[in-house]
């Protein structure tokens, strides 16, 4: 069976020292959205610090704001931090529109 989160969204990762950076391309919408979030708390386990640049995402839902507030909140109960950077237009706006941008401590 074809996966399709696979075609739609795709996620690099590379380590910096404590630091790993993650960077989104595609679309975070309902079926992706777990397969982004799934990175980012395992990257959170391995990690200090973890970033995630959102500025190749052309596409951005509710369930991309729930996938990362999750993984804010988790990133916090293991005192450790998370940052998304570089947020796309689409994404920008949808964090301004649900006041999130506080709570996933975003880069510009």
């Amino acid at each position: 069976m074809i996966n399709p989160e696979y075609d739609l969204l795709t996620v690099n990762k590379q380590i910096n020292g404590s630091t790993i950076d993650l960077a989104a391309t595609g679309e975070i919408d309902a079926c992706t959205a777990p397969h982004l979030t799934r990175e980012i708390i395992n990257s959170i386990d391995a990690s200090q610090d973890v970033s995630v640049d959102l500025g190749n995402v052309d596409f951005f839902s509710a369930a991309g704001i729930n996938g990362l507030a999750e993984a804010a909140v988790y990133a916090a109960l293991q005192n450790k931090v998370l940052r998304i950077t570089n947020p796309s237009e689409i994404v920008r706006k949808l964090m301004e529109i649900t006041g999130t941008e506080s709570l996933l401590h975003t880069d510009e």
